[in-house]
C-alpha cells in the first residue's frame, strides 16, 4: 500500500514537476501535488492547507528557493524542505544547507529524490519526538518546583508525609534525566547521519572530479605531455583528499566504546588519531581507577573524543596527549594540544560541541575545565571527585594503599 504524501513543489517548469512526481510514486508514494511558482502563491499555500514536504527549484523567475525557504521558515514550519535544480555549486549548496535546506539534488540525478524524502520524513519525526520531550521536560521542571513548594507546606503541616513526598520528588528527577538523556543521545544519532552524508554526498562529488581529471590526462598524455602531468598530480591530490575525507566521516559516524576499560579506551583513540589523521597522539595512565561505571567510562571516553575532533579541525594540532591520573580522591583526564590556544572569551554555550562536553560531564558530577595552554594550544581539564562517584566506584580506590602504579601507553 502506497504512502500518502502531501507535497507543496515550488517549480516554474510543468514538465520537471511532473518528473518530481513521477519519481515519488516510483519511490512508493501516492502523492498530492500542488505547483506554485510565486512567493504570493506560496503563502496562500502555506495558509489553506498543510503539507508534508516541500521541494523548490533553486532558480524561479520571480524568486529563488531560499526566498521560498525563508517564507517557510517564517510560518514556523519544519516540514523537510528538499532543493533540486538543474546546477548549484558546492558552495552555494553548502549555504543553502547552513540556511536550513534539508537536503539538495540535481534534476539529472531523481533517482535518489525517493530515498531522500524517506530519510528526512523520518528525520523530521526525530525532531518532533525532540520537541515533544523538550515540553515533556519543561513540564518536569514545573512539576518538580510545584512539588518543592507542597513539600515545603507539607513539611510545616504533616511531617508524617515527608517520606511519601520525597519519593514522588526522586521519581521526577529520574525522568527528567531520562529525557535528558534521550535528548543527547538524539544528538549522537544527528552526528553519525552527518558522517554518513558528508561521506555519501563529498565523496560522490570528489570520484566525479577524479575522472574528469583521468579524462583530461588521457586527452592530452600526447598532445601536451606536461599538461597531462599536472593532471596526473591534481589527481594524486585529490585521491589523498577523498582518502581524508572517508576517514573524518568515518570518525564522525563512530562514536561509542563498548569496554570497561578507560585507559584502554583512551589508548585506542590514540592510536586511531595516529593512523587516521597522522598525527603524533599519546595516552598516559598514571594510578589505578579501580571499577569505573560504564556510563562514567562512555561520558569520559566522549569528551576525550571530542576534545580530539576539535583539536584537528579547530586547533590543526599537530599533537595531542592523553592523561588519565587517579588518586585516593580524585580521577583527572587531561587533554593537551599544540594547535591554535582555545579563545578565552568564548562561552561554552554559543559553541554546541563545549555545551554537550559540559553536559557529559555533569551527568556524571565531574567538573569540566577548558583554557588556552599558554601561546601553544589548548588544555581539557575533567576532574570527577571520588566522592561524588558511584559506590562501586569508591571501594577500589580505598583498598589502593600501595603506591600507584604507572603504565604508559605512548605513541608516535
Amino acid at each position: 500500500m502506497k504512502r500518502q504524501l502531501r507535497v507543496l513543489l515550488i517549480e516554474d517548469c510543468e514538465t520537471d514537476a511532473l518528473l518530481i512526481c513521477h519519481e515519488l510514486e516510483n519511490g512508493g508514494y501516492e502523492v498530492t501535488v500542488r505547483r506554485v511558482e510565486s512567493a504570493k502563491a506560496l503563502r496562500a499555500a502555506l495558509d489553506k492547507e498543510r503539507w508534508d514536504l516541500f521541494i523548490s527549484d533553486y532558480r524561479l523567475p520571480q524568486f529563488s528557493g531560499l526566498d521560498a525557504l525563508k517564507i517557510i521558515q517564517q510560518k514556523g514550519l519544519d516540514q523537510p524542505f528538499i532543493l533540486v535544480s538543474g546546477y548549484i555549486g558546492e558552495e552555494t549548496a553548502v549555504g543553502a544547507m547552513k540556511a536550513g535546506a534539508h537536503d539538495y539534488l540535481m534534476k539529472d540525478n531523481l533517482a535518489r529524490l525517493a530515498p531522500a524524502v524517506e530519510r528526512e520524513l523520518k528525520e523530521a519525526e526525530v525532531r518532533r519526538a525532540r520537541v515533544q520531550a523538550q515540553l515533556a521536560l519543561e513540564k518536569s521542571n514545573l512539576e518538580l518546583a510545584q512539588a518543592r513548594e507542597e513539600l515545603e507546606q507539607r513539611v510545616r503541616e504533616r511531617t508524617s508525609e515527608l517520606v511519601g513526598a520525597n519519593q514522588a520528588l526522586r521519581g521526577q528527577m529520574e525522568e527528567r534525566k531520562r529525557l535528558e538523556a534521550e535528548l543527547l543521545e538524539s544528538a549522537e544519532r544527528e552526528r553519525k547521519r552527518i558522517g554518513i552524508d558528508l561521506h555519501d554526498e563529498l565523496g560522490q562529488v570528489m570520484q566525479g572530479l577524479s575522472l574528469r581529471l583521468k579524462s583530461l590526462e588521457l586527452r592530452w598524455d600526447t598532445k601536451n605531455p606536461e599538461v597531462a602531468a599536472e593532471a596526473r598530480k591534481l589527481q594524486e591530490l585529490l585521491s589523498k583528499a577523498m582518502d581524508h575525507a572517508h576517514n573524518v566521516a568515518k570518525g564522525l559516524a563512530a562514536m561509542d566504546w563498548k569496554g570497561d576499560d578507560l585507559g584502554e579506551a583512551l589508548s585506542a583513540l590514540a592510536a586511531k588519531a595516529r593512523s587516521t589523521f597522522g598525527i603524533s597522539c599519546r595516552c598516559r595512565v598514571e594510578g589505578d581507577a579501580g571499577l569505573l561505571p560504564k556510563r562514567t567510562i562512555q561520558e569520559l571516553y566522549k569528551i576525550a573524543q571530542e576534545s580530539l575532533t576539535n583539536a584537528i579541525k579547530h586547533g590543526h594540532c599537530k599533537r595531542v596527549d592523553f592523561h588519565l591520573g587517579a588518586n585516593r580522591s580524585c580521577l583527572t583526564l587531561t587533554i593537551k594540544n599544540d594547535g591554535i590556544p582555545f579563545p578565552n572569551d568564548v562561552c561554552s554555550s554559543e559553541r554546541m560541541g563545549l555545551h554537550i562536553m559540559r553536559y557529559r560531564a555533569s551527568v556524571i558530577n565531574a567538573r569540566l575545565d577548558i583554557r588556552a595552554n599558554g601561546k601553544n594550544g589548548t588544555l581539557v581539564m575533567c576532574r570527577l571527585p571520588l566522592a561524588l562517584a558511584a559506590e562501586n566506584w569508591l571501594p577500589a580506590m580505598q583498598s589502593h594503599d600501595q603506591e600507584s602504579r604507572y603504565t604508559i601507553c605512548a605513541g608516535t
